[in-house]
């Protein structure tokens, strides 16, 4: 079966930790949920939370492993999914369906929090790992005259 061609953006905070389980023969997924809820601005200029959405989700193999490393609960993550539509049978008989969504790629968010990276480094000895590169320093003036004045 292919892949739904949509693919959407979540944005949210992890709502517990990601667990992590070995499916067969060292297959890892990840499961977390990601909580959001929009916020609106009454006519005072009051804003309010919108009613909390919880999107199941789930990743597999390496970044299963990296997302259990990396990510705990209540940290704020902007995700890349497919939906998945999924269900169980409930104890009482009834179907209970719902969408699980899959993970493409995911990453921390920077919009409130500060973050550091660690690259994954290969084992294998082909594979090049060099040194990132040094941070660059803006120098001079942010004015160029063919442009205007700057706007900030």
């Amino acid at each position: 079966m292919a892949k739904d061609p949509n693919v959407v953006t979540i944005t949210g905070r992890l709502a517990a930790d990601p667990e992590i389980r070995d499916v067969n023969n060292g297959t890892h997924v990840t499961n977390l949920r990601i909580m959001s809820s929009g916020r609106t601005r009454d006519p005072q200029g009051v804003w309010h939370d919108g009613d909390a959405t919880v999107w199941r989700c789930s990743a597999w193999r390496d970044m299963a492993d990296h997302i259990a490393d990396s990510l705990a609960k209540g940290d704020r993550v902007i995700a890349l999914a497919w939906p998945k539509p999924s269900g169980y049978t409930a104890k009482d008989g009834h179907r209970v369906e719902y969408t699980e969504w899959q993970i493409i790629d995911i990453a921390a968010s920077i919009k409130t929090d500060t973050l550091t990276i660690h690259r994954h480094r290969s084992d294998n000895p082909g594979e090049a790992t060099t040194a990132p590169p040094a941070p660059t320093t803006a120098t001079g003036d942010y004015y160029d005259s063919a442009w205007g004045e700057p706007d900030f």
